[in-house]
């Protein structure tokens, strides 16, 4: 199962394939999808076997990135795909209004957690999780607002490389990070089984409110709704 994840990781194109409805990029549209939650798994514990020590890194949870005050009482959590579409139209549409509204003012703080379903995704989060936490958003935002043209080009990972040196990822560390014995591609996946697991969450972008859950690149009065309500029961 190792040549799973390898051959996961050696993806060269993102797919790009609009949803219906109301906007969910469903596990149907990506080859890595086709992965089930068992074969998953054991392509982790077999990435974890690989290692020669620390052996219980790759399960490590990922560090939570926060956009925000850490200390804001209401969490907004994302599970999104890079190379997902509506990912990108909540990033650059949605998200600004809710910055400005509810993250600016302290009363919120967002978690965005990686929910790849193909390779080029998987190594974009790697890059992201690689960076200083300072240009984490940044760099997820760069990707999101220029997708349309990275997704489309002959080599999408290499034009996430490019994204990732901008926002000061150096070549040595990049490599270092793609690397399996780094440990960070089984954390993602792992992360998408725990998401699947713990959340249900089966389709990207689905944010977490409390109890409540939000699929797809939902208008944003779908979302004030929900954080009005949070904010008030947390007073």
């Amino acid at each position: 199962m190792r040549k799973i994840l390898v051959s996961v990781l050696g993806f060269a194109a993102a797919i790009w394939l609009l949803g219906y409805g109301y906007g969910l990029y469903s596990s149907s549209q990506s080859p890595f999808a086709r992965l089930s939650p068992t074969e998953i798994q054991q392509a982790v514990a077999a990435d974890a076997s690989a290692i020669d020590a620390p052996k219980e890194v790759p399960h490590d949870p990922l560090p939570d990135r926060v956009m925000g005050d850490a200390k804001a009482k209401v969490t907004l959590i994302e599970y999104a795909s890079l190379t997902c579409p509506h990912c990108a139209h909540f990033h650059k549409d949605t998200l600004p209004k809710l910055k400005t509204e509810y993250i600016d003012k302290g009363l919120v703080k967002l978690i965005w957690r990686p929910y790849p379903f193909d390779g080029v995704a998987l190594k974009g989060s790697v890059m992201a999780y690689c960076l200083p936490d300072s240009q984490f958003y940044p760099f997820i935002s760069a990707v999101y607002e220029s997708q349309e043209q990275w997704a489309r080009a002959s080599d999408p990972e290499a034009e996430l490389k490019k994204i990732a040196r901008l926002a000061g990822l150096s070549e040595a560390k990049m490599k270092e990070c793609l690397d399996e014995k780094s440990g960070w591609a089984a954390r993602i996946l792992q992360n998408r089984l725990d998401a699947d697991k713990k959340f249900n969450v089966k389709s990207t972008p689905s944010f977490l409110i409390g109890d409540d859950k939000i699929e797809g690149a939902q208008p944003f009065d779908q979302f004030k709704s929900a954080l009005d309500a949070q904010i008030k029961a947390a007073k």
